[in-house]
């Protein structure tokens, strides 16, 4: 998401700066929002838990990032607890503060409601991808859009993207390497017959 240097830096008037180490929690499933939170620099993971104590992750923010600007704008608790998944800058705002400017500033309202709208749309996805797909139908998605960049990915990384478990990713890749599809090699995987992967997901 496009922040304005002019924007960025208003904000910087009525927020403070926080620093946040890699796996540490900004909050929690179920705790009271009052504050609004930018990722300024790094990576958010949104997730949520089961009964049975499983982790169901989310999405996962990049910087510059709006953080759960819904709830709060709201005034509900947190829908889903939030991890940091690589040492981050947050910008943390008192909504009220916030809330005094949102409608004054013709580009802060565009800005606010710009970020609700990308996170809709991704839900709508979300939903799509996690309900009307199974593990092979998100795994064949995620090595298609991920093409170039699978070298760099591991196969953790790509069990909380598509929201399954290590165990359940390495029996789907070990199917596919059966078939020709894909081939792995200390844990990175290479697409051996493209063709094949994108036949898959269209047929299924």
């Amino acid at each position: 998401m496009y922040f304005s240097k002019e924007i960025l830096d208003f904000f910087m008037t009525i927020g403070r700066v926080y620093l946040y180490k890699k796996d540490r929690i900004l909050f929690f499933e179920g705790q009271k929002s009052t504050d609004l939170y930018i990722l300024l620099k790094g990576q958010i993971r949104l997730y949520k838990t089961d009964d049975q104590g499983g982790v169901i992750n989310i999405h996962f923010l990049k910087s510059p990032n709006f953080v759960a600007e819904m709830p709060v704008f709201e005034g509900i608790a947190y829908p889903a607890s939030a991890s940091f998944e690589s040492d981050s800058e947050v910008l943390k705002i008192d909504f009220q503060k916030f809330k005094d400017h949102l409608f004054k500033n013709q580009d802060i309202c565009m800005l606010f409601i710009k970020s609700l709208m990308a996170k809709i749309k991704f839900l709508e996805s979300m939903i799509n991808q996690n309900f009307m797909m199974n593990v092979e139908l998100r795994l064949a998605q995620f090595l298609l859009n991920h093409q170039d960049k699978l070298f760099f990915i591991t196969q953790k990384e790509i069990a909380k993207n598509i929201n399954t478990t290590p165990e359940t990713l390495s029996r789907t890749l070990r199917k596919m390497k059966q078939q020709n599809i894909i081939d792995t090699n200390k844990g990175k995987i290479k697409i051996l017959n493209p063709r094949a992967l994108r036949d898959f997901y269209a047929n299924n």
